[in-house]
């Protein structure tokens, strides 16, 4: 045997040391074009669109102005007055002053009331008093009818406005406004995902930012995405009444899908202007509160809904007469027969 020869004949790397080093140099070259793109003033596409739909324009909440003293001062701007309140701070933040803009629907806006009442209101008046060291700055910036995507929308104006904190209370107005997700509705809720999670890099950016220079006009956002008004425009106002609302468990999901999209966007923006971020879980009273409309499950038989109906007006019966473990007898036997009936629930 010939051992120059064996000692001169090249080492070869194991499959799993070949698929190291190919994933380590594949994260380096993707780290380094992520530095790169970051010098180059590359923002990442997922703080500025959202995924699922696209406005028809945008008008700013906030316009410049003076204060009577002549103070530079950032407005509520008069178009937007009714579905926000009247709000103004300075335009350039003192050292000592920690902006904070609430935002959400009807409950930050104060509604049936105003700012006065709302909870950016307490706190304009408890934060003094908690920690008299600071200026405050509590910005109401609450709109009626918001969704998570109006409100992830807004947030794109106000992280140019030395934001502090945003304090962010939403939830209750995802179904409010008509909209659909055409094709995108069919991919799967990882792919969207996904779409998200790579929407977060510069890299992603840079070449969707290619594609639609050399691509023609709209060729990214053919995909059926509903373009909303620029103001909300409530489902309610423009339908009979509630009664015409009905059961759509596929819009259900993919308004939910696209509600934590929002609010992990809204956590993006936040972060890029340096910014804290606080989500208020919203509370539901089912005790006291009946759905404005209810209907019965797929396929429930004529036999089947009679059947329920005695037993929905037997628990009735039992209730109204204080017999309530006889009414939950009652309930739980017609909840049986169907389980989706939500005044039933």
């Amino acid at each position: 045997m010939n051992i120059a020869k064996l000692s001169q004949t090249p080492r070869r790397l194991s499959p799993a040391r070949s698929v190291l080093f190919a994933v380590f140099f594949g994260c380096l070259f993707f780290a380094l074009l992520e530095t790169g793109l970051w010098l180059a003033g590359v923002d990442p596409y997922f703080r500025g669109h959202d995924p699922l739909v696209g406005f028809s324009g945008y008008a700013p909440l906030f316009v410049e102005g003076k204060a009577a003293d002549g103070t530079p001062i950032y407005l509520t701007a008069d178009n937007k007055v009714g579905i926000f309140n009247r709000q103004h701070f300075t335009r350039e933040k003192g050292d000592n002053t920690f902006r904070i803009f609430c935002l959400g629907g009807s409950t930050t806006f104060g509604h049936p009331y105003d700012d006065a009442t709302s909870f950016a209101g307490w706190l304009r008046e408890l934060l003094p008093a908690a920690d008299p060291s600071r200026t405050w700055e509590v910005v109401n910036a609450g709109g009626i009818s918001y969704a998570s995507y109006r409100v992830a929308k807004l947030m794109e104006e106000l992280v140019a406005y030395q934001p502090d904190l945003f304090l962010i209370y939403s939830g209750h107005n995802e179904f409010l406004e008509k909209r659909s997700y055409g094709k995108l509705a069919d991919l799967p809720s990882f792919v969207l995902d996904l779409n998200a999670l790579l929407g977060r890099t510069r890299t992603y950016t840079a070449v969707h930012n290619v594609i639609d220079a050399l691509a023609p006009a709209g060729f990214l956002d053919n995909g059926g995405r509903s373009f909303m008004a620029t103001e909300v425009q409530e489902s309610m106002a423009h339908m009979k009444g509630p009664e015409t609302y009905s059961r759509d468990d596929e819009l259900y999901q993919q308004t939910v899908t696209h509600y934590r999209l929002n609010i992990e966007r809204m956590a993006a923006i936040a972060r890029a202007a340096g910014s804290g971020i606080l989500f208020v879980n919203p509370p539901v009273n089912l005790k006291d509160m009946s759905p404005f409309a209810s209907q019965h499950r797929n396929g429930l038989t004529p036999s089947e809904q009679a059947r329920w109906q005695t037993l929905s007006d037997s628990a009735d019966a039992a209730t109204q007469a204080g017999r309530l473990d006889e009414a939950i007898g009652f309930f739980e036997q017609a909840v049986a027969i169907d389980h989706r009936h939500a005044d039933l629930l």
